[in-house]
């Protein structure tokens, strides 16, 4: 069968002076571009893995929200503090937390309506687990198919309702331990069994998880089996560079919800990428030329992140790249530096997109070639790509963040703010104040010593996200 997707590739220069080296290197933007017409919802085996720790429970307010709620539960004696995942909390009781629950939500209480959101749009036929997650882990609700739908939900709101009432309820503990909760939705995603069915995991977390280092392992292992795992970033004080390595590890969205409604507005977007997929288990393979040294590869839409994994097959790089979707097809960027050649037409490689159709389970794939000129035209040789050149310059704004990232974990603060602020001359450049902005006071921080975790946070998911909005194509 014909593949349901076509692929593209443009490269930043049409041609390079005849036997002469370039002097600067050449990228070629991929695209995979879903092709138009009616597509089937996947069968789903989905796990949700949620944080379940004390903060989760904790209403995320405004300062000055926080302070008027304060003056009010303190002059009636409703309110205490202890001391969770390592700072002190606020906990509210009696006529306050139910006003509280009226007007303001949890991360737990968004998270469980973002949750009930995907079980309604689900099928009968998908499969579900709901495991949660603190000092150990619970199965929360799981079936493998359910016969009917208002029978799953029927007991599907009953056992979300355990983690609704509030950490002691859950019996969970109050700390942020992962790895046990991974082992157990790894288990109940067997790859192999009936086909197609389309494995795919959600974490949501609010905390630093205490055993992070143990679960990388596991990720890599996931990677292996082909499960893709999504993740939602709650709040200030969880670890954004462990998610966001969990998400390009294994192939998943990253996304960073500051508020309690943002968590709703997460799930939601990560059901649209859900039903619309079209291929699983996909790969992208490079085959450069012998005379074309690949440098690097960045995933660039639907953001910008990074491989942490390669693979050489027969001269070629390869590339796991996860889930197909619809509605946020994926693009990459390649970086790489041709010999000098010959006049006359000259091809750099050519990439392979292979992937599982997602209603049949057939594996197909596509190919694109790169090519370019070899020339003396003055005219071809100064012409350039602007959309491609347009996307290395956001690219290279994400990079300084990683280069930023990089010296402030070993403690580089000289180097860290440099990083910041040539990142915040690109963004000037570009346009993009608001970011800038975000990107000046930080670098700000970064020389004094200081550091604020929201806009840490807003800058990394905002650098991630510079490869801007693409056109979803009507499929």
């Amino acid at each position: 069968m014909d593949p349901r997707f076509d692929l593209q590739a443009s490269v930043s220069i049409p041609a390079i002076r005849e036997n002469d080296e370039p002097r600067e290197p050449l990228y070629a933007r991929i695209r995979i571009v879903p092709r138009a017409g009616q597509l089937l919802r996947p069968r789903l085996n989905l796990s949700f893995l949620l944080d379940a720790s004390a903060s989760m429970h904790h209403f995320v307010l405004s300062p000055d929200q926080r302070d008027g709620w304060v003056r009010r539960a303190e002059s009636r004696g409703e309110i205490k503090r202890q001391l969770t995942d390592g700072r002190t909390g606020v906990v509210w009781t009696g006529q306050t937390l139910k006003e509280l629950q009226q007007y303001v939500s949890t991360p737990m209480l968004s998270t469980l309506r973002g949750v009930w959101r995907m079980l309604e749009a689900l099928g009968p036929n998908d499969a579900v687990s709901v495991l949660a997650f603190a000092d150990k882990h619970g199965v929360v609700y799981a079936d493998a198919g359910a016969e009917t739908q208002q029978a799953r939900l029927g007991t599907a709101r009953a056992a979300l309702a355990t983690l609704g009432g509030g950490v002691d309820q859950s019996g969970l503990g109050r700390g942020t331990r992962l790895k046990s909760a991974l082992e157990e939705a790894m288990a109940r995603m067997g790859v192999g069994g009936e086909q197609p069915v389309v494995h795919r995991m959600l974490l949501v977390s609010d905390g630093v998880v205490e055993d992070r280092e143990a679960c990388i392992p596991m990720l890599e292992t996931a990677v292996d089996r082909g499960l893709v795992i999504s993740v939602i970033g709650v709040g200030e004080e969880f670890d954004e560079e462990f998610l966001m390595r969990v998400a390009d590890l294994a192939r998943g969205n990253y996304y960073y919800a500051a508020t309690a409604p943002e968590v709703e507005q997460a799930f939601n977007a990560e059901l649209g990428v859900m039903l619309r997929m079209f291929a699983d288990q996909a790969t992208l393979t490079l085959r450069p030329t012998p005379a074309t040294l690949i440098n690097d590869v960045y995933p660039i839409a639907p953001s910008m992140g990074e491989f942490h994994a390669v693979w050489r097959e027969q001269g070629g790089w390869k590339f796991r790249i996860g889930d197909l979707s619809a509605a946020q097809p994926p693009e990459f960027l390649v970086e790489m530096w041709p010999d000098a050649q010959a006049l006359g037409p000259v091809n750099l490689g050519a990439v392979q997109v292979e992937g599982r159709d997602t209603e049949t389970g057939q594996l197909y794939s596509r190919q694109a070639f790169l090519n370019i000129l070899s020339t003396n035209d003055p005219m071809l040789l100064q012409a350039r790509d602007e959309e491609v050149l347009e996307t290395v310059r956001r690219l290279e704004v994400y990079r300084e963040e990683r280069r930023y990232a990089a010296a402030e974990a070993r403690g580089d603060m000289e180097t860290a703010t440099r990083h910041l602020q040539a990142a915040t001359r690109m963004l000037k450049q570009m346009g993009n104040q608001e970011l800038a902005g975000d990107m000046a006071a930080a670098a700000e921080e970064a020389s004094s010593g200081t550091r604020n975790l929201a806009r840490t946070k807003r800058l990394k998911a905002g650098t991630r996200k510079l490869s801007g909005p693409r056109p979803n194509p009507s499929v």
